[in-house]
């Protein structure tokens, strides 16, 4: 083990000891459940990245993070925030303000008329799937913000690939079940726009979400609002959610996703 791994252990062991929950206190002499605390902290915004964490930042981004998913901020990892952790969810990090509904993470694209293309399928749901499910999500974001969606072959504004493992970005997928899948801000270098699932999920056209298995079209819907702009919403019932969860088909879009894709494309940009 190596002097960081040690101290990270150390770090995460301390905040729990000094926490009235002990009851995780097993769990966390683990390390790679501590690793799994830094890791997540880092990964999606809460601590910056570094050789080293003090005991106050660790507790720090355990606050910023427990209060962006409305859990109690007690600065440690009890079990309600190790459940987060460990649940799947979405790759793009949080961006963390003081505002209670959506977030927008880019100015989205500066056309209404915008492309689209499947370049890399997925054995596991048919072209048909893949193509009914994404044209469906992309018409719900449409029709409240005035952008229209066309299919096509060549240089598209949106492009979306099933990968695996490294692929052909910086941010390399995990494996079955912790990040589903990844996209890009619409001003975010050559990749704006560009969605990526990963391949080794179990992905499934579901009708209810007692059915095991990651519903495509719900991801779809999620993962799309990042290709268009909006950043995670701190709103549990929100689409952009960052955690995953089942989305009705009849019911899509929460009116917080509403609110945000209309101040990005109608009203033209940050509130």
């Amino acid at each position: 083990m190596n002097a960081l791994s040690l101290t990270l252990i150390l770090t995460l062991c301390h905040l729990v000891v000094s926490s009235p929950l002990g009851s995780v206190k097993e769990t966390l002499n683990k390390a790679d459940e501590s690793q799994l605390v830094i890791n997540y902290l880092v990964r999606y915004g809460y601590v910056e990245k570094g050789k080293s964490y003090s005991n106050e930042q660790v507790k720090e981004g355990l606050k910023k993070l427990q209060n962006f998913f409305s859990l109690p901020e007690t600065g440690v990892v009890d079990e309600a925030t190790l459940e987060l952790m460990k649940a799947p969810r979405c790759g793009v990090p949080d961006i963390i303000t003081n505002r209670n509904r959506y977030v927008i993470g880019s100015p989205g694209f500066n056309k209404k008329q915008l492309t689209y293309k499947v370049g890399r399928y997925s054995p596991k749901l048919t072209d048909q799937e893949v193509d009914e499910n994404v044209k469906l999500a992309l018409d719900m974001w449409g029709v409240n913000s005035t952008l229209t969606f066309s299919k096509v072959d060549e240089n598209p504004d949106l492009m979306i690939d099933f990968v695996q493992r490294v692929h052909n970005d910086s941010f390399p997928f995990d494996g079955p079940g912790h990040v589903l899948a990844h996209a890009f801000y619409p001003k975010d270098s050559k990749r704006g726009g560009d969605l990526h699932y990963d391949e080794e999920e179990d992905w499934k056209i579901l009708d209810s979400p007692l059915v095991p298995g990651i519903d495509f079209f719900s991801v779809s819907l999620h993962e799309l609002g990042h290709s268009l702009g909006l950043a995670h919403s701190p709103i549990r019932a929100a689409v952009m959610y960052a955690k995953y969860q089942y989305i009705y088909k009849d019911v899509g879009l929460h009116e917080d996703d509403k609110l945000g894709i209309h101040q990005i494309y109608v009203l033209g940009g940050k509130p």
